[in-house]
């Protein structure tokens, strides 16, 4: 016996939307971004063009392109996850960083492009150095370290982080980017005293009271963020540390914020009273870099 049609039309479930177009697919993705990203579009295009495996020029020339049905379920996960704000660059598994693409994970935090004035400097201290010995703390995903490396493949570099997740992350980019870099668990300087020609410091460096406030916060570790009470606690740590690693004529270079870069050259200075101490600015005219310059007769 047939089933009345009446009966057979509330039994069937309703087919799950899913997007035809690259125009829909990018729509909904931007519209899933937009509470906590500041570019949501251009978030979209990304996504689109890494899993299309397509430059994000073509992504925007081709909007009424067929969304493949391989994809559906990718943009489905990336979709709910946008919208529970985590970011891009975790959702690509990786993200740029100076000359090269880094492989990253939540374990650590997201290269930012303030960053790259710290790898400037370092590249531009290890040019006339033969063989020299770098340490960078606070490693992360390693990519302070790997690019020291790649560029200066006769220079000996250590990174070192307390996160042994984040050294899990900063081997899998030693290997991506063929450099040779020992990695070491452990605080600071700890374990690893030198001397070094070359301390490079990406700390955590804001205020637990602030951080709070902070997306940053609800989107990457705590612990690579958190800089205690000021914000200086990790940098003063680690330069009461450098007073008996850094070697004669070695350089220390240390990210911080902005707003505390003045402070942060004065506990430079109250450390290192024989050091020339400098600050150099990112991209955007901040200081940015704290640099200590050690006499090579100390």
């Amino acid at each position: 016996m047939k089933p009345h049609p009446r009966t057979a039309r509330t039994t069937e479930i309703p087919p799950v939307w899913a997007p035809s177009t690259l125009a829909e697919a990018r729509r909904t993705l931007a519209e899933a971004a937009a509470r906590f990203s500041d570019t949501p579009r251009m978030d979209a295009e990304r996504l689109l063009a890494a899993w299309l495996q397509r430059p994000r020029a073509w992504v925007l020339a081709h909007p009424e392109a067929p969304f493949p049905p391989r994809l559906v379920p990718r943009w489905r996960a990336a979709r709910a996850r946008l919208r529970l704000g985590e970011p891009l660059a975790y959702l690509l598994r990786e993200w740029p960083c100076y000359d090269r693409t880094f492989t990253l994970s939540p374990a650590v935090l997201i290269p930012r492009p303030e960053t790259e004035a710290l790898i400037v400097r370092a590249l531009e201290l290890l040019r006339y150095r033969p063989q020299p010995r770098v340490v960078d703390v606070g490693t992360g995903s390693g990519c302070i370290a790997v690019v020291l490396a790649a560029h200066y493949p006769e220079a000996r570099v250590t990174g070192v982080d307390r996160s042994r997740a984040a050294l899990t992350i900063a081997r899998a980019n030693a290997q991506r980017h063929r450099t040779r870099v020992q990695w070491v668990q452990t605080d600071l300087l700890a374990g690893v005293p030198g001397p070094w020609d070359l301390i490079v410091a990406n700390l955590p460096y804001i205020p637990t009271a602030e951080l709070a406030e902070l997306r940053v916060a609800r989107q990457e570790p705590w612990l690579a963020l958190d800089g205690g009470v000021d914000g200086l606690i990790p940098l003063r740590r680690l330069l009461a540390q450098a007073r008996r690693a850094l070697a004669p004529g070695g350089h220390l270079l240390a990210e911080v914020g902005a707003a505390q870069a003045q402070q942060a050259r004065s506990l430079a200075k109250a450390f290192f009273p024989q050091a020339t101490i400098s600050l150099h600015p990112d991209g955007a005219g901040r200081p940015r870099v704290l640099e200590i310059a050690l006499p090579s007769d100390v």
